[in-house]
């Protein structure tokens, strides 16, 4: 593969002052630099309205020029962008005809495995149940023999009572068991189905949320404003601004239908040549 580090940029700003020197503008700005702090008559205002129009015809002639002057360098990027977007796009075909039946197969070992840890879960709730269960019998023995006084039965209602104690202690074990496994059914798919292969690359998939808008009409902006950017909101209000906006106003009347925006007027001169 080529060493580009050292290769020479391919323009300079240097080269760009020797070979498009412009005298034209400094002379311009030369006589900018004349303008007085006031105007207070249309004779004098109109001598420098014309230079505004002299700068102004400067400026489109200078972009004119950069726009020229920029094209090779811009097709230049085009045809390497060409080039090695091209063999990004073979690379990312190639990537995908493998990816497919591996995606397949993780969210399939993800799949199972998920299953066989629900399917644990089930079963340790069925025995916590039947611990439960088998408490509730034993308990209700040990009430009912001493309903009947008795030595024998006191014996034998002191037996059901550490029966029922035990089936407590092994239905809460089991409770916490069941817990730990419905938590770990309920993991993300990265943790069920990460495989490394035998030289040592590491796969797992990656849970995410995608959207499809069904009638835009219903969805509501304001749930969406925190997560909009301050230009994207700048950008709306413009275009909102642009749509209604009125057009005859007097001067003394105040417009200011969003609250948080402050809507102002301004007039900005243009000249025309």
């Amino acid at each position: 593969m080529t060493d580009l580090t050292n290769r020479p940029p391919l323009i300079t700003t240097d080269e760009l002052a020797i070979d498009y020197k412009d005298d034209s503008l400094t002379l311009l700005e030369s006589r900018a630099e004349g303008v007085p702090a006031e105007i207070s008559d249309d004779f004098t205002y109109g001598q420098w309205q014309d230079l505004i129009a002299d700068i102004n015809s400067e400026a489109k002639r200078l972009e004119a020029l950069r726009v020229n002057v920029k094209e090779p360098y811009l097709r230049a990027g085009s045809t390497v962008d060409g080039f090695f977007n091209g063999l990004k796009q073979r690379a990312s075909q190639a990537s995908s005809k493998v990816l497919g039946p591996c995606q397949a197969y993780m969210r399939r070992k993800a799949d199972e495995e998920r299953r066989s840890r629900e399917e644990q879960a089930r079963k340790l709730r069925e025995e916590q149940e039947r611990r439960e269960a088998e408490q509730r019998r034993a308990e209700e023995q040990a009430e009912k023999l001493r309903e009947k006084r008795g030595p024998v039965r006191e014996a034998k209602a002191q037996e059901a009572e550490s029966r029922a104690a035990l089936a407590a202690r092994e239905a809460e074990r089991l409770a916490n068991e069941a817990s730990a496994a419905e938590e770990q059914a309920r993991a993300k798919s990265a943790d069920l189905g990460r495989t490394r292969s035998a030289t040592g690359t590491l796969g797992s998939l990656k849970d995410s949320w995608s959207f499809e808008i069904t009638d835009i009409d219903m969805v509501r902006g304001a749930p969406l404003w925190p997560y909009i950017t301050r230009a994207v909101k700048e950008q709306a209000i413009r275009a909102w601004l642009k749509a209604n906006a009125p057009e005859n106003l007097s001067e003394n009347e105040d417009w200011q239908p969003l609250k948080g925006v402050r809507f102002f007027r301004t007039s900005k001169l243009q000249v025309r040549r």
